[in-house]
């Protein structure tokens, strides 16, 4: 099992590369769902406190991201849809 911390990298890392990816991809809440289906096979394995965290750090990045006006909308979007499905895991 990797530890709680590496699954925020690599999580981190999906979801930023799904946001730069949305402007020219028509197809990103599909792979949005498989990147929630695994977070939440990996969200099962972990104790409730490394859980808690990596959703909490998660949510603050895409927070952020949502809110940058940098970002296309399409990408804000994207960021957004990943925020709210995250904070629906129980």
């Amino acid at each position: 099992m990797r530890s709680a911390r590496d699954l925020y990298g690599h999580y981190r890392s999906l979801l930023f590369g799904l946001a730069r990816s949305a402007p020219t991809n028509a197809n990103w809440p599909l792979a949005l769902d498989a990147i929630i289906a695994a977070l939440r096979g990996d969200l099962a394995e972990l104790d409730a406190a490394n859980a808690r965290w990596l959703k909490d750090e998660l949510c603050e990045q895409l927070e952020f991201g949502a809110s940058d006006m940098t970002n296309p909308g399409a990408a804000r979007e994207a960021f957004r849809a990943a925020l709210k499905r995250i904070e629906t895991i129980s």
